[in-house]
């Protein structure tokens, strides 16, 4: 029986408790134009109420800000957490430096907050921040579209099927004029359910519900990130424009992916921002545009060379952002205690 793609996501309420383990191994390379390559990969252990993580981050700075950002923002290149639910601890483990620390997992509340606001000011604080303006940025065009290409091939052992995801929102602000277009393009290679990956998936849920519970966050806030469903929560992130305007509805997103069938295991994505030239680059243009009469025929060859030149240098300057996101292993199999211990020798520190 096929899985959708959907059906998957509306599977993670339904939780299900299994005696085995699950090993999850996945890598993800995100990179930003003129910035740098962020790299992480993951290794997952997981069964009953412990689950082990342990992660490798690289990153290849670009250009003097990404530089700078990598010496604070990116710390531990190899490090690892142990989340154990029977004794509401986690341990954080630094393996650069052979040390790790233990921290109490404790049920969020939010007394505190709730002590500063009477209902008077919270009316006033909801009136003042929350007031919904209209925006100027209109929606000229929006198109979603999953295509299954027919094309099939093995990757880390799953047999997979492709499917390409296009989305792209053209916009116009009704003040100025000005007009730009947000494009990301979406390769997807998913393999069909069988019944190890759904025990897999079960088993995660079951430890993701128990978390949830325990620490007071709403139930399915990870399932993103099991499902592999990050890149639509960037592309939306990165779309400022048109984050908050679209009157795309969620059912065509919806009939849309679920043409995907099975577990994503490879997807790559490429983001394109383009937007309006600043004033002054467009007057320095013009000059070049009126040496020749523009109704001549010398005046038309001019601007066809001129408009060919400028679709070239967009292509080679690549995307604004791209990503990369592959499921390496995901099995059952029975784990020891040893998965779930940090490593002998290890410094405990405060």
């Amino acid at each position: 029986m096929k899985l959708h793609f959907m059906t998957v996501f509306l599977l993670m309420f339904a939780f299900q408790a299994l005696s085995a383990g699950v090993i999850r191994e996945s890598k993800t390379t995100v990179k930003f134009k003129d910035f740098g390559e962020y790299t992480t990969h993951e290794t997952i252990w997981l069964q009953s109420l412990k689950k082990h993580k342990e992660s490798e981050n690289d990153f290849k700075a670009q250009g003097m800000m990404g530089k700078m950002m990598s010496k604070f923002v990116f710390g531990d290149r190899k490090k690892g957490e142990i989340i154990d639910l029977e004794e509401m601890k986690v341990y954080d483990i630094f393996h650069d430096k052979k040390q790790y620390r233990v921290r109490p997992i404790e049920k969020l509340t939010f007394e505190e907050s709730e002590e500063h606001y009477s209902p008077d000011t919270e009316a006033e604080y909801e009136e003042d921040e929350y007031k919904e303006e209209e925006s100027p940025i209109k929606i000229t065009r929006q198109v979603f579209k999953v295509v299954p290409t027919g094309k099939s091939k093995t990757i880390n052992n799953f047999p997979c099927k492709e499917y390409q995801i296009f989305w792209v929102t053209e916009w116009e602000n009704t003040e100025t004029g000005e007009k730009g277009k947000d494009s990301l393009f979406t390769d997807v290679w998913a393999t069909a359910s069988n019944q190890n990956i759904e025990d897999a998936i079960k088993e995660e849920q079951e430890f993701q519900k128990t978390f949830m519970e325990k620490v007071g966050f709403p139930v399915g806030m990870e399932t993103d990130a099991i499902l592999g469903l990050n890149w639509f929560k960037l592309f939306r992130a990165m779309n400022q424009e048109s984050n908050n305007m679209s009157d795309f509805k969620g059912s065509k997103f919806v009939q849309e992916l679920n043409k995907i069938e099975g577990l994503p295991i490879l997807i790559e994505g490429q983001y394109f921002a383009t937007r309006p030239k600043p004033k002054q680059e467009m007057q320095e243009e013009k000059p070049g545009l009126d040496i020749t009469n523009p109704g001549g025929m010398f005046g038309g060859f001019l601007k066809k060379k001129l408009k060919e030149k400028t679709m070239k240098k967009t292509a080679a300057k690549g995307p604004d952002f791209s990503y990369r996101t592959e499921l390496i292993k995901l099995e059952k199999a029975p784990l020891g205690d040893q998965s779930f211990q940090v490593p002998a020798g290890y410094s405990l520190i405060e």
